[in-house]
């Protein structure tokens, strides 16, 4: 009898403990407020963290669903999420440090010849560091940064440790596309992700946080980065959230989680790519600090009239119906 209760004891605790680490779903109620609110076009992927596979693809046009393929055909500019490999590139550099001060002039988000220059007057420069200018998306500071510390091979080894030019899925055709830069300027370019030549698809810009998420070991993703450079890029991407340009939609969500939950992203903005239109990106992740498990993800919506909301928005309602699901499992 004692011996009957025992194993019943047993596999109740392990039924318990599966359900309280079930796979996330998200509820039926985010996914109608999603397509309620999605522009023209809305492409998004949630991945989860720990078996790196899809749990959720949205695809829609004018609020209706759409044809799924456009979430893993690279035909989107990646714009400022590009920034994450090159702060990757710039970390690996053992002198480099997220701190590393750069000056520049001008707006954060233009990326003129002029200001790529050192400048011998000191009127209207101003100085930034690598995790700043990541937060802001300061292009000109990342502009100067590539120029002065990384060659044009040392960046496209680390694109493709990223997953550029590889095929990551079977239901990939075109694949993610990185030129290889030129001369100083097109380097800049590249590297600050203020160009429409580097493609890439929905789906590659999900996987993007999971090198730097992964601990390193033989069998794991992103072992071309050391673990300092993996602990960096994950500061770069709190400061979006917490203070650069997402702060506006997650700082309260920042700061009520932030001590159960470890959050970042990217933001990107750009016109052009196929479908043709305004681009409005958000890549990101949430990662519970306890049971380190989570989600990736990226949405990316196109529109060529009025914003109903932002892609940041849509991601942070993703997180919101995330912890909800964890509490209530």
């Amino acid at each position: 009898m004692l011996e009957n209760r025992g194993k019943l004891i047993l596999i109740l605790a392990l039924f318990t403990s599966s359900l309280c680490f079930a796979e996330y779903i998200p509820s039926p109620s985010l996914i109608r407020k999603i397509k309620r609110r999605s522009p023209n076009y809305l492409g998004a992927i949630i991945i989860d963290l720990e078996s790196k596979k899809i749990i959720k693809k949205l695809s829609y046009k004018n609020r209706r669903d759409a044809s799924e393929s456009h979430l893993f055909e690279a035909t989107h500019p990646a714009a400022s999420i590009f920034k994450i490999i090159t702060s990757a590139a710039l970390l690996q550099n053992k002198n480099f440090t997220k701190d590393e001060e750069v000056e520049f002039v001008g707006k954060r988000t233009t990326l003129y010849k002029y200001q790529l220059k050192e400048r011998k007057s000191k009127k209207w420069v101003r100085k930034t560091s690598l995790i700043k200018s990541f937060g802001t998306s300061n292009n000109v500071a990342f502009g100067k940064l590539a120029q002065q510390y990384l060659l044009p091979d040392e960046l496209l080894d680390i694109a493709k440790g990223f997953g550029f030019g590889q095929k990551l899925s079977s239901r990939s055709n075109v694949l993610s596309y990185l030129p290889f830069p030129v001369d100083k300027y097109h380097l800049a370019e590249i590297a600050s992700g203020f160009n429409r030549e580097v493609l890439i698809s929905i789906y590659h810009a999900a996987l993007l946080n999971i090198p730097f998420l992964s601990k390193n070991h033989p069998k794991n993703e992103g072992t071309f980065l050391d673990q300092n450079t993996k602990d960096d890029l994950v500061s770069l991407m709190e400061k979006t959230v917490s203070s650069g340009t997402a702060r506006k939609v997650f700082r309260r969500f920042y700061l009520r989680h932030r001590v159960s939950h470890q959050m970042g992203g990217k933001t990107g903005t750009i016109t052009g790519g196929l479908p043709f239109g305004k681009r409005d990106w958000f890549v990101g992740f949430l990662k519970n600090r306890e049971t380190g498990k989570g989600v990736a993800l990226a949405v990316m919506q196109i529109n060529n009239g009025r914003w109903f909301s932002k892609s940041t928005e849509f991601a942070k309602w993703i997180f919101q119906d995330y912890i909800r699901n964890e509490k209530n499992n």
